[in-house]
């Protein structure tokens, strides 16, 4: 009887294990672990996208590009009245219906960049140093009141662009290699923006295409991770998240937890498809990819040590640059 049960005990157990499991094609994957299974018909998710893009410059376009160039030898000169492009140093309080958030002191913004908040960055064009201004935006069944005290104004005041300047300053023989210097970079950041797009494209197209199965663990990783960088970010800029959140983003708390959960998710599936396509055409990232991808987004690390969030968008990175060129010949087989 006692050996009867043990059995009946083991065959549950087994009942269990195999109920616990997700058979995904050929492979048993348990629940444990995030796995993917990638439509064989790659080749038909491999977009022939359209490579061209615009190579007109227009001459807003050019000036923004110049005025970019030439801000590190620009002077800042105080103003009293706020046009775009000054930067603005802020007092501000924000209430969103009735919960009061932390005041925020010095903030600096540039006004019309939209790094701060567009809507308020225009809100203060034509208003004056030492003014205090109240503000009242509204999303969904939310008030949100900002009162805004302007610090200081600053103007930068760009150097006159003379043969001379470009020659001593910036090296350049001549106004027109300087221009055109100018329209080659704002070609080149085009080209990337349109490449970034392809590769959007098919990264969204795979997902699409693709079965997984996506565990806890590692969705809650990558959430407290983004979320953590955010309040890195909200840290640097003197205020709480949920401040940083609706100024520089225009989402309120529920909005800025759903943002992160998405892009959670989005990295979790990108990461193991990034896996198995660089397992399966035995390409490895090496050191020199490494020290590419990070100083390209501005990351810092010591003793070559990264962490994992950010290794594994290195392998998404590496993955969708490889499609990216299979996307790009004839008969392409990933």
């Amino acid at each position: 009887m006692k050996e009867k049960y043990v059995v009946s005990k083991k065959l549950v157990l087994l009942i269990i294990i195999i109920s616990c499991t997700i058979i995904l094609g050929s492979e048993v994957v348990f629940f444990t672990r995030s796995h993917v299974v990638i439509n064989d018909n790659i080749n038909d998710v491999l977009l022939k996208d359209d490579f061209d893009y615009n190579t007109q410059i227009t001459s807003e376009e050019l000036n923004q590009k110049i005025e970019k160039e030439l801000v590190q030898y620009a002077d800042l000169k105080a103003a009293e009245t706020v046009e775009v492009g000054d930067i603005v140093t802020l007092d501000y309080c924000l209430k969103i219906d009735n919960d009061s958030m932390p005041p925020v002191f010095n903030q600096s913004v540039v006004v019309g960049n939209g790094f701060f908040n567009i809507e308020i960055e225009e809100s203060l064009v034509g208003h004056k140093k030492d003014e205090e201004i109240s503000i009242v935006t509204q999303r969904e069944d939310h008030y949100y009141y900002f009162s805004i005290k302007i610090i200081s104004v600053k103007r930068f005041l760009y150097p006159e662009i003379t043969e001379e300047f470009i020659f001593t300053e910036l090296g350049f023989p001549s106004q027109d290699s300087f221009f055109s210097h100018i329209k080659d970079e704002l070609l080149n950041e085009r080209k990337i923006e349109n490449e970034n797009r392809i590769k959007e494209n098919i990264k969204s197209t795979i997902i699409r295409n693709s079965k997984f199965y996506l565990s806890k663990k590692d969705l809650l990783n990558a959430y407290n991770y983004i979320v953590d960088y955010y309040c890195k970010i909200a840290e640097a800029w003197g205020c709480d998240i949920v401040s940083y959140a609706m100024m520089s983003m225009s989402l309120d708390k529920a909005e800025f937890e759903n943002y992160c959960k998405e892009l959670a998710i989005e990295h979790v599936k990108s990461y193991l498809i990034a896996r198995k396509l660089l397992k399966k055409n035995a390409i490895i990232i090496d050191q020199d990819y490494i020290s590419s991808y990070c100083e390209k987004n501005n990351i810092f690390f010591e003793n070559d040590i990264i962490d994992d969030y950010t290794y594994e968008s290195i392998t998404i990175d590496r993955a969708f640059d490889y499609l990216f060129e299979k996307s790009r010949l004839p008969n392409a087989d990933p």
